[in-house]
């Protein structure tokens, strides 16, 4: 599908240089409220939708659509002193919501939306953490094949189940 640019983004790519990056929002569940934080792979500080995405060493990688519509990718974040390992580790992180869009920084209003989806797996890297980030339907805390292996389906819950976990709601469906 073609899409024919907007009159900033016309300007800003008919410039010789142009700067583009990326804007990363992550949701981090610090109970008892969930603080949204907003990331740009850009020197300085980035506006949009009235936000300040802080400057962040961030890395975007392999955030694309694969044949079925599935998403996939990951984002890597400068962590030197271990804060966002710190979120991974007690679980703040896990299946919570993420965003990302391209942008240029000539042109902050024309921000384009890349991918949403929530956090899967997080990895300690060298002085960084890598977040895996997948479509909303692809996130398990455990593979299902393996609680139908440790659990015989005639103990499991029926769909509907709620389930309170760390002040989160849980309703059990069957795939």
């Amino acid at each position: 599908m073609s899409r024919s640019p907007t009159s900033g983004i016309a300007g800003v790519l008919s410039n010789t240089v142009v700067q583009s990056g990326y804007l990363v929002q992550v949701t981090v569940n610090t109970t008892p409220i969930q603080t949204n934080v907003y990331m740009s792979s850009f020197d300085t500080d980035f506006i949009f939708n009235s936000q300040t995405w802080s400057a962040t060493d961030i890395v975007v990688n392999g955030v694309n659509w694969q044949t079925g519509g599935v998403q996939s990718g990951t984002v890597e974040i400068e962590d030197n002193a271990l804060v966002w390992w710190g979120y991974a580790v007690n679980l703040l992180l896990q299946d919570m919501p993420v965003s990302i869009w391209a942008a240029y920084v000539d042109a902050p209003t024309e921000a384009e939306p890349l991918w949403t989806g929530r956090i899967g797996k997080a990895a300690q890297g060298k002085q960084s953490i890598i977040l895996s980030v997948v479509p909303d339907n692809q996130v398990r805390l455990v593979p299902f094949k393996r609680v139908q292996s440790i659990i015989p389906s005639q103990y499991l819950m029926p769909a509907g189940t709620i389930i309170n976990i760390a002040g989160q709601q849980w309703v059990l469906q069957r795939k």
